[in-house]
């Protein structure tokens, strides 16, 4: 398995074909009604190997009908509490947080990438950033950090290319590359965007606050109010969250680089 997955995260194959093609095929097995003999001892072994807690979600193993479903999984109501100020949109490792100047975002060691293109569109060329990595062991659902109305959605066409950190340090611009999804809106922190990164075997990124976005697609004009906590949408396999503030919000986050966090925990 080590050997595998050091050929499918390796660059050579991640600059061919055969990424995308994994991917969909990966999404397509995963949404798979395999028979239970099949499927249980799949599940099983993937929360035995990544240490899952499912005391902490809905459901057991043997209640899934596919292992996307397994993937997905809701945690149990009161789970996960809020805490004051911005919270973590997500469970996940801190991998790079702080201000930014330029419109450049950094990763460690001095790497950056430009922010206009990771969103696709103008931004200040000042404010505060948070970056979470969702490890495949991670609740893979994305929450609001805060109350906010969101305006518009982007859905970004681009590559599948894994975005494990030893990966990302490498090839800092990849977020701006991998397909993704940009939710823009207001909040009472002031303007901000939340990319949804896509990954190799991310088969899909769902919203659950619109119904469908096709790939490729922009909704604008939206004035969907959500609370904060509320579910913004999922990964279907594990990825990547940056959440853009015009605001410094987040000036101090940098302290968490590295740390493992969990929905809800104030980061601000």
């Amino acid at each position: 398995m080590g050997l595998l997955y050091r050929l499918v995260t390796s660059y050579a194959f991640q600059r061919t074909g055969l990424a995308r093609g994994l991917t969909t095929f990966v999404g397509w097995l995963a949404d798979r009604r395999l028979p239970k003999w099949i499927l249980l001892p799949v599940i099983r072994k993937y929360i035995r190997v990544n240490g899952i807690d499912m005391s902490q979600y809905q459901g057991d193993p043997e209640s899934f009908s596919t292992f996307n479903r397994f993937f997905t999984r809701a945690l149990k109501p009161g789970c996960r509490i809020q805490g004051n100020g911005v919270t973590s949109p997500a469970d996940g490792v801190v991998t790079a947080a702080g201000t930014f100047t330029e419109s450049m975002l950094f990763h460690v060691k001095g790497n950056s990438y430009p922010l206009t293109e990771l969103l696709r569109s103008a931004w200040p060329d000042t404010g505060s950033f948070v970056t979470v990595y969702l490890s495949p062991a991670d609740y893979h659902r994305v929450h609001t950090p805060f109350n906010c109305t969101v305006t518009s959605i982007r859905h970004l066409h681009g590559e599948v290319r894994t975005v494990d950190p030893a990966y990302v340090l490498k090839h800092p611009g990849l977020y701006c590359t991998n397909e993704r999804v940009v939710v823009e809106g207001t909040s009472p922190y002031g303007k901000f965007c939340l990319v949804l990164v896509g990954a190799l075997v991310v088969g899909r990124i769902t919203l659950s606050i619109v119904d469908k976005i096709n790939k490729g697609g922009t909704m604008e004009n939206l004035n969907i109010e959500l609370e904060k906590g509320a579910e913004l949408g999922m990964f279907e396999m594990g990825s990547t969250v940056v959440l853009v503030m015009e605001s410094d919000a987040l000036k101090n986050t940098g302290r968490l680089t590295g740390e493992h966090v969990l929905l809800g925990t104030t980061i601000s």
